[in-house]
């Protein structure tokens, strides 16, 4: 699936 995307898995809700 799109959310099993590298860049999705990644892009977890950080703040930076």
């Amino acid at each position: 699936p799109q959310w099993m995307a590298p860049e999705v898995l990644r892009n977890e809700p950080s703040d930076e």
